[in-house]
């Protein structure tokens, strides 16, 4: 299976892969009493830069494992989310998200950034979007509507795709578009 069918659903996986190897690392590490996150990511890191070695490719191994490092990143953003970003406050996550976003911006106009660090960055100020908009938005989350989608994200993601092509082919066969409501 290579994802050809389901486009949408191509991290599938790649999140398959990734969480296999990493628990097969973190846990090999353990065993030998390794217990570093810096040694993690840069194993991770070096799987990552050599998947693109592999003489096969069994069920999209290559490409799940070609984004190994990232989720090593993640898993030690987590771990440092729960730790120290939990504490900070509206003010600090505000600022923060304002400076990313600037940069992210200006380095999409200017260019000072290489690419792994425009990544990073852009990722920086999504989280920190997202941060900002849990506080301003927090009553949202005692709304009904705010639950029964909640309750339906999976729901929602596996189906969107191919609703798309429904409501297309609805649209494409009809005058709809051509109107000024279409």
């Amino acid at each position: 299976y290579n994802g050809s069918d389901s486009d949408h659903l191509w991290f599938l996986t790649s999140l398959f892969w990734c969480m296999l190897c990493f628990v097969i690392i973190k846990k090999t590490a353990e065993r030998f009493r390794v217990n570093s996150e810096l040694f993690l990511i840069l194993v991770c890191a070096a799987i990552q830069v050599c998947a693109e070695l592999l003489p096969y490719d069994v069920l999209a191994l290559k490409r799940g494992i070609a984004y190994l490092g990232w989720f090593a990143l993640g898993y030690y953003f987590e771990k440092v989310r729960k730790e120290k970003l939990a504490g900070w406050t509206w003010k600090k996550k505000t600022v923060l998200c304002l400076i990313t976003g600037t940069l992210f911006v200006l380095n999409i106009k200017v260019g000072i950034f290489e690419d792994i660090m425009n990544v990073v960055c852009g990722c920086l100020f999504a989280y920190f979007t997202a941060e900002v908009c849990c506080i301003v938005f927090k009553k949202l989350h005692n709304t009904v509507c705010y639950k029964v989608i909640m309750r339906n994200l999976f729901p929602i993601y596996l189906f969107h795709n191919p609703l798309q092509f429904v409501i297309l082919k609805v649209f494409f066969s009809t005058t709809l578009l051509a109107t000024a409501w279409g």
